[in-house]
């Protein structure tokens, strides 16, 4: 059997009624039904006034170009630049008037490896058609994100906020996997502003751990910039942490072993005999108090200038990363069987440490922190009700008794793709964007998505 002839699929169909010239070398021919019906920018462009009157020569040989459309003004600095109808005579040949005309820029860019401009417009054009929009996958983070900044700059400027592509960026950045996720640690904040460009539930989610849990490292104009929403939002539950961090910190001084508790009015009152098992977990007891408190008087603390990360990380490590065996006997001057029990009791004591700090210490972030560690804490479970663009987007100050965006358990079911491999009904919508299909990019938004969620993801 014949392989399928490509001289009629995207980027050049046979019948298509414009050349849409991205560079001198690089051009595209393509339907203008297709092109007006999902931008309002090529709606204005592909008008009557700019329409060629073909001759019947012309027509006869098979050639309906009736509109020339050339990208000009691209800058050095990726920027996209814009597009201009240019006027065609009846034999289909341009008839340049004054104004910019497509530059060769393009062509010198299009061997740099740093430079996508060119295939980020055939990306997001593409899409019209039924194409996966490309990001890249890459595993350079600036141009990750560059590359993004792109293709939603493209699609803003032709006007397609009525169509589903921003839903098929969102899908084309988790594709990315690991790559998307590494490049919002590197930056959260531009990513936070694209995620509100394009709605992406997913990508919004990820950067607002971050930044919340870096929010007091960041600067009074930075924050400042953001959308006051969200402003709010991370100012809110920043502030909230940083309480929840305090009395994390006053159960660690709250802390007594079992074995030495004692509630008045409630447990009977021990004698001396009793005590006297005891006297070495004592003894292990107040040498780690005094290791504690000697700590938090050099500021490390939740009040210290990391909020407490590194002291909590470390009680969090236990073993002999602090207050070690050789400080345990400094302090104790106990023979070898007495050293043993002191060890014994400031073991017990490390472990529930461990216990206490384990909610704040707990990453929830789809980044594999083991191979891109993160060392502050990201421990918020946003959900989608705190994303502003969101039919349930809330910002007023919870209840006393609703828990903080710190105060849940780290939990990926919120955050897992719908677009899972045993679902065949997703999968055919997903066999939509694959290119196999010519028809014009016309799916609704709810196609995407099963019931009322609008995201990649499940709530």
């Amino acid at each position: 059997m014949a392989a399928p002839s490509t001289a009629n699929v995207y980027p050049n169909f046979n019948n298509g009624d414009v050349d849409l010239a991205l560079s001198t070398a690089r051009r595209l021919k393509l339907h203008s039904d297709v092109l007006r019906g999902a931008s309002d920018r090529f709606k204005e462009l592909l008008c009557n006034e700019n329409a060629a009157i073909l001759s019947a020569k012309v027509r006869k040989r098979g050639d309906a170009t009736r509109f020339r459309i050339e990208l000009v003004n691209v800058g050095e600095l990726h920027q996209i630049g814009n597009l201009v109808a240019q006027k065609l005579d009846a034999n289909g040949r341009i008839v340049y008037e004054d104004g910019p005309r497509v530059s060769m820029i393009l062509d010198r860019f299009g061997a740099d490896p740093a430079n996508h401009v060119l295939e980020d417009w055939e990306s997001v054009i593409g899409a019209l058609y039924g194409r996966p929009v490309k990001i890249g996958g890459s595993d350079m983070l600036i141009q990750s994100v560059m590359r993004t900044i792109n293709i939603v700059n493209i699609a803003e400027y032709l006007k397609l906020e009525n169509t589903p592509i921003f839903t098929a960026i969102e899908l084309a950045l988790v594709e990315t996997q690991q790559a998307l996720w590494r490049s919002i640690r590197a930056d959260p904040l531009d990513w936070i502003e694209l995620a509100l460009r394009i709605n992406s539930v997913a990508v919004f989610k990820e950067a607002a751990t971050h930044v919340i849990g870096i929010w007091h490292t960041i600067t009074p104009q930075r924050k400042n910039s953001l959308d006051p929403e969200v402003h709010e939002l991370f100012s809110r539950e920043a502030a909230k942490f940083v309480e929840r961090k305090k009395d994390v910190q006053r159960k660690i001084l709250q802390y007594k072993p079992k074995v030495l508790q004692y509630v008045k009015n409630v447990d009977r009152v021990k004698g001396k005999r009793e005590h006297d098992p005891h006297i070495f977990v004592w003894i292990g007891f107040s040498g780690f108090q005094m290791w504690l408190a000697q700590y938090l008087a050099e500021s490390k603390g939740v009040d210290g200038p990391d909020g407490g990360y590194a002291f909590f990380q470390l009680l969090q490590n236990g073993g002999e990363g602090y207050y070690t065996r050789e400080a345990q006997a400094d302090y104790a001057g106990c023979s070898g069987p007495g050293r043993a029990i002191v060890s014994d009791s400031i073991k017990e004591i490390k472990e529930a440490m461990k216990e206490i700090v384990k909610d704040v210490m707990i990453k929830n972030l789809r980044l594999d922190v083991r191979q891109s560690p993160v060392e502050y804490f990201a421990c918020f479970d946003i959900e989608r009700k705190h994303c502003p663009w969101t039919d349930e987007a809330v910002t007023p100050e919870p209840a006393d008794d609703e828990p903080s965006l710190g105060g849940s358990e780290n939990d990926d079911s919120d955050l897992e793709v719908l677009i899972a491999e045993d679902d065949e009904e997703d999968s055919a919508d997903v066999a939509q964007m694959d290119g196999t299909k010519e028809a014009p990019y016309k799916r609704t938004h709810e196609e995407y998505v099963e019931d009322d969620d609008d995201s990649l993801f499940v709530q």
